[in-house]
């Protein structure tokens, strides 16, 4: 059976959690998180073997208890609580930590993934990612920012360019390079870039979505 690693970076809403704590809704909204990623893009890999790996902080063991009895999981690594504030040198080092985890994983147990998903647990996807244009050839990236950047909160690709993605986040890493710039490191690498949806304006939108409408946040 073909497999695939679904790895999650950051802690689940943290402005919510910070200013309120952790209280039996929050529970239920990241239950209610996960069944929405089951439900959109879980379901796209059905005919695979679905692992799941975390990378957060150390809080409360009934999030890990809550991801353990939802999903597959291979492995939760967390990184320490300072730093929260500064958004791109932890979401890089929680994804260093996620590619660090899968390939140890991969080494241990010799099964190899067919492809690898990066995304965050605190997002709620609007449609199934059957509606995206995803090809399964390239690095799929939801979409490209007016800048030039890109999202950096979904990326789906097959395992041949694991290492030109592990390169990439080390050199943005130690060019103090921010995760939307991912796409550049990638192009230098001669990897293949697909952007899953085009970029559209959202006049309900405070600019937050960058223009897309794939996914809302939990906040």
């Amino acid at each position: 059976m073909k497999k695939v690693a679904i790895a999650y970076r950051g802690f689940f809403n943290y402005k919510k959690y910070s200013k309120e704590g952790l209280y039996q809704g929050y529970f239920s909204e990241i239950e209610n998180a996960l069944n929405n990623h089951k439900k959109m893009i879980h379901s796209y890999f059905d005919d695979y073997e679905i692992d799941c790996f975390f990378s957060t902080y150390d809080i409360d063991k009934k999030i890990e208890e809550i991801y353990k009895t939802n999903l597959e999981v291979k492995n939760i690594s967390y990184l320490r609580k300072d730093g929260w504030y500064d958004s791109w040198k932890p979401l890089l080092h929680h994804t260093q930590n996620l590619i660090n985890d899968i390939e140890e994983y991969i080494e241990r147990t010799r099964n190899q993934y067919d492809f690898l998903v990066f995304t965050r647990p605190d997002i709620l996807f609007k449609s199934h990612i059957n509606s995206f244009s995803i090809d399964t050839n390239k690095f799929n990236i939801t979409l490209e920012h007016l800048s030039g950047n890109c999202d950096d909160n979904l990326w789906i690709f097959p395992i041949k360019y694991f290492q030109s993605f592990k390169e990439s986040i080390n050199e943005l890493n130690l060019k103090n390079m921010i995760s939307h710039e991912i796409n550049y490191c990638l192009k230098k690498r001669g990897v293949s870039i697909n952007y899953m949806t085009n970029y559209a304006p959202n006049p309900e939108s405070d600019g937050s979505d960058m223009g897309h409408k794939v996914f809302s946040f939990c906040r």
